[in-house]
């Protein structure tokens, strides 16, 4: 039985940039190309006609921001995968594309490996940061505080009470959660731990949980939110 195809949209008004992604999407078997938009206008004309399940959105289009165009896709068709492209690690865009419903973010220079895996990620709705955002977002986070510290790092749950780290995470759950926020995934974080990767995915589920998060990506913005 042959696998359907998963249907993606670009949307980057770098031709350069959007045709080469098309062209490094387009080798891999799974993989459909429904079409190329230069602006926001052409986007959602395309998502309206094609149906893609994958939209990858450029932050800065020539006619919106592409922030603006989440929301936009979202009511027009509401089960759309949308992963942002950007070259910008700012909290503030990836906070604003989180709420209106963006599925993943990627820097312009992550691999197609990084691609494949939002795409996937972001269809069974799991939100993709890629190595690169994270790395960058970690840099500017002050370096005399670490997670391992002695208590001075807070998280705030989603009902606003503020937690101390100490009380709220186990020691084997702080060291997941620095791994996470210098971009390893679950396999790598097991190999650097030497527990199994059945452990590390119930310490990532007991991470989200304690900090009221859905997603690693929240998980990482609400500890560089606090530090």
């Amino acid at each position: 039985m042959i696998n359907p195809k998963i249907f993606i949209l670009i949307v980057d008004d770098n031709s350069l940039f959007a045709e080469g992604t098309a062209s490094l999407l387009s080798l891999e078997s799974e993989i459909a190309i429904a079409g190329i938009a230069k602006n926001a206008t052409d986007c959602l004309q395309l998502v309206m006609s094609v149906h893609p399940d994958v939209v990858l959105l450029d932050i800065n289009l020539p006619d919106a921001s592409g922030i603006s165009l989440i929301s936009k896709i979202k009511r027009a068709k509401p089960n759309t995968c949308i992963i942002m492209l950007t070259g910008y690690s700012s909290n503030e865009y990836i906070d604003a594309s989180l709420k209106e419903g963006a599925s993943g973010f990627l820097s312009k220079d992550c691999s197609k490996q990084d691609i494949m895996i939002a795409i996937k990620q972001g269809l069974i709705a799991e939100k993709y940061p890629s190595r690169i955002l994270l790395k960058n977002l970690m840099k500017t986070s002050s370096k005399d505080k670490s997670i391992e510290g002695s208590g001075s790092l807070v998280f705030q749950k989603s009902n606003s009470n503020i937690i101390n780290d100490t009380t709220l995470l186990t020691s084997r759950e702080k060291d997941c959660l620095k791994l996470i926020c210098e971009g390893l995934r679950n396999k790598e974080i097991a190999e650097e731990l030497g527990i199994t990767n059945r452990t590390v995915e119930y310490h990532v589920g007991n991470i989200l949980e304690k900090l009221g998060v859905k997603s690693r990506l929240e998980a990482l913005l609400k500890y560089k939110k606090n530090i």
